[in-house]
């Protein structure tokens, strides 16, 4: 969670207050940002911002670049509505969201180039407290336009990509981690007998021999919690049916 980079949006536009989303361009390399009052092109490097929508008697709350297009999420009159916005900054569709739900944000899935499967993964808020992640499918009719395909270079390979390549199983992907972490603590363990060996092959001091052998056994009760942890995973895993099924057919 290091900061790595900024962006500082130059002030060309008279567009301010606070960013209410952010999303990314992969047309053009820039980014798409989100304030109330309207919604604006950053250069990346720049800073540079070009005004793209206007809104007008309305707030927006979000945005997703779709390329060539735009869906932005906008509160008017009390009431809250779907925009999809093609690349001139022109509204071409408009969808009232129902009154009990409360979009906060939402995510483009493209799933792969090679795949017809897309959708809008939305965070919604029912009644201002019950919060939902809802999927809805999209196909080129519901936004009105034709997606470019560098929307897609995003996604890593789905199963869709490779039928005949069934897709992963959770319970040997929960024992396969299980199996890393289990590698790691026996590194773990032979650094600090490794240590202990330096110790006492280097000084005759036994303040030092016990006080290095304190601090390694502190690192074994670590050691031991964590495998406490682990075992009680595969426990679960044993409970799901798939893995039983697993079990028993390496075992015959």
């Amino acid at each position: 969670m290091n900061e790595i980079d900024s962006v500082v949006i130059c002030d060309c536009c008279e567009v301010g207050g606070v960013i209410t989303g952010i999303s990314y361009n992969c047309c053009n390399d820039k980014i798409i940002v989100a304030f109330g009052s309207g919604l604006v092109q950053v250069d990346k490097d720049s800073g540079d911002a070009v005004m793209l929508y206007c809104s007008k008697n309305s707030f927006i709350t979000g945005v997703i670049s779709i390329c060539p297009g735009y869906l932005i999420t906008i509160l008017k009159a009390g009431k809250q509505y779907i925009h999809v916005i093609n690349h001139c900054g022109e509204v071409i569709k408009s969808t009232e969201v129902d009154c009990k739900s409360m979009i906060k944000t939402m995510i483009f899935n493209p799933c792969s180039k090679h795949c017809d499967i897309c959708s809008i993964d939305y965070l919604i808020y029912k009644n201002g407290c019950y919060p939902y992640l809802c999927k809805q499918p999209i196909c080129d009719c519901d936004l009105g336009y034709n997606p470019c395909l560098c929307n897609h270079e995003i996604c890593q390979e789905c199963c869709c990509d490779k039928p005949d390549i069934p897709c992963g199983d959770p319970c040997a992907d929960m024992i396969e981690s299980i199996a890393l972490m289990e590698i790691a603590l026996s590194h773990i363990l032979n650094a600090e007998g490794e240590k202990l060996q330096k110790v006492i092959a280097t000084t005759n001091d036994i303040d030092k021999i016990l006080c290095v052998n304190k601090e390694v056994n502190k690192t074994i009760v670590n050691v031991t919690h964590l495998e406490q942890v682990l075992y009680a995973k595969l426990e679960a895993l044993q409970d799901n049916c798939l893995c039983r099924d697993l079990c028993e057919d390496e075992c015959d």
